[in-house]
């Protein structure tokens, strides 16, 4: 292998930053389980809470930004802070299933070059509030509306790539804590620690006999998941033309890359292989990695890549059905879809929202930018 070659392979390609990643915060993993720190900022009259209803951030919509909520503002619906007392204390009050306090996660700060100053201040939390309609009432009142973070796709909304990437580690942490509200090692009911970013068992904290799974190395329901998901742009062997997919549920003339789960024991190559050969029956000769997206949706991460075809393979859609139809788009095709400029009509091909991995992926075929 020549030196040219090899320099090629290691070079990470310049995709665009995605939406829902390029979060701003530093998320001070190595402070998580301070709590004392914890305290000090969750008390801090420069921390924000950034407040969830059924998973929807606030945003106001003149400002087309994240709307916050202040300590004062929040204080009062926590009876007790869950960072000022011990995590066996606090495992005690978790174990009366009527005890409840507002979720909290800690997101990070937002030290602007700042950080040598300390860390206490200009911190930022997401909270549930989606049992405290006061609160509810309190972000309406003041021009915010709670947004489904689908629907940011729209042109309804407007928000910063930075601001969805601190809405998507938000969301999908307060999610998973909802899901997991009991152990799945012995049924007892579990609490938040360590900022919101650990689930711990409470029968495990009160009772030093315990016998539950959880106490035992680093499981996988104690902290929170990904779920890798691979998407691509499959190429004709000539690298010309891009085989995009058509499922029954959408909309109609729209095309979409080919995307699927990554399953245990599977590489990235080997699932882009799987999951296009199931769906279009094209067979694989190189899967180049392009960049990645998380989708809190509820906690997946988008693993883009593009995926060139055997020379003489062909689409067959009798395997798992999942599509209706596949084709290749030549380039000219697509880069007149991208650049339609009628209203009156549409595009000969649509294709998925513009902040979507999948629509950059079809750009990046498109302009040969990949």
């Amino acid at each position: 292998m020549n030196r040219l070659t090899l320099t090629r392979q290691l070079e990470l390609p310049s995709a665009p930053t995605q939406f829902f990643s390029g979060n701003p915060l530093n998320r001070l993993s190595f402070l998580r389980s301070n709590r004392e720190f914890l305290q000090k900022a969750f008390c801090s009259p420069t921390t924000k809470f950034l407040p969830f209803s059924d998973l929807n951030p606030a945003v106001a919509i003149k400002e087309e930004n994240l709307f916050t909520l202040s300590y004062p503002q929040i204080s009062k619906y926590f009876h007790v802070s869950p960072f000022e007392i011990s995590e066996k204390q606090l495992a005690e009050k978790y174990s009366n299933h009527s005890f409840s306090l507002p979720t909290l996660v800690f997101l990070g700060n937002n030290e602007n070059g700042n950080g040598n100053q300390g860390w206490d201040q200009n911190n930022v939390f997401a909270i549930d509030v989606t049992e405290i309609e006061e609160l509810q009432r309190l972000v309406q009142d003041n021009g915010a509306i709670f947004v489904n973070l689908r629907n940011i796709f729209s042109r309804e909304y407007s928000l910063k790539a930075s601001e969805s990437g601190v809405c998507a580690f938000g969301r999908s942490l307060l999610d998973w804590i909802y899901r997991y509200k009991f152990c799945p090692g012995c049924g007892s009911r579990n609490m938040p620690v360590q900022g919101g970013t650990k689930l711990v068992c409470t029968n495990a904290v009160m009772n030093p006999s315990s016998t539950c799974p959880s106490k035992q190395g680093s499981n996988n329901y104690q902290f929170p998941r990904t779920d890798p998901c691979v998407i691509m742009g499959v190429l004709s062997h000539d690298m010309n033309s891009i085989a995009l997919g058509r499922a029954a549920k959408h909309p109609p003339g729209l095309y979409a890359c080919l995307a699927g789960f990554l399953e245990p024991g599977e590489s990235i190559e080997e699932a882009v292989s799987r999951e296009v050969y199931e769906e279009s029956g094209l067979e694989i000769e190189k899967v180049i990695y392009y960049t990645s997206q998380p989708w809190p949706f509820p906690q997946s991460l988008m693993l883009a890549c593009f995926a060139i075809a055997k020379e003489d393979t062909e689409i067959s859609l009798d395997k798992d059905l999942e599509l209706e139809n596949v084709r290749f788009f030549s380039r000219e095709e697509v880069l007149k879809s991208l650049e339609w400029s009628s209203d009156s009509q549409a595009p000969p091909i649509r294709f998925p929202p513009e902040f979507s991995i999948a629509k950059n992926l079809i750009k990046a075929f498109a302009y040969n930018k990949w």
